[in-house]
């Protein structure tokens, strides 16, 4: 198992065993994706969203207000609080996802 492998595979088993939904690689609920040797960690609140897109799917904004930026936040402090419990280190990017990486020694 590769390095890169090792550590998906570490953060889908921590966030499992901490009850959090199987993070696929699609763009609906959390999803992992693994870029330059880190873990990125995002989600994308497609379920929330559905029922307003037949009113509101077409506004520019759609998606963006304070009360899914404050879920967002929220989800990603109990999922970095998840995996630096773990021994992960857990950073915010400006996109919203979580950039994961092995602790460093």
């Amino acid at each position: 198992m590769t390095s890169e492998e090792d550590l998906l595979h570490g953060v889908r088993r921590e966030l499992e065993s901490a009850g959090f939904e199987d993070p696929a690689h699609g763009m609906e609920g959390l999803h992992l994706s693994v870029e330059n040797g880190v873990v990125l960690l995002g989600w994308q609140p497609a379920d929330l969203l559905r029922p307003g897109t037949h009113v509101h799917g077409n506004e520019p904004d759609f998606g963006t207000g304070p009360e899914l930026v404050g879920i967002r936040k929220a989800l990603n402090t109990a999922l970095a609080v998840v995996l630096t419990t773990a021994g992960y280190h857990v950073t915010a990017r400006s996109d919203g996802r979580l950039r994961i990486t092995h602790a460093p020694n």
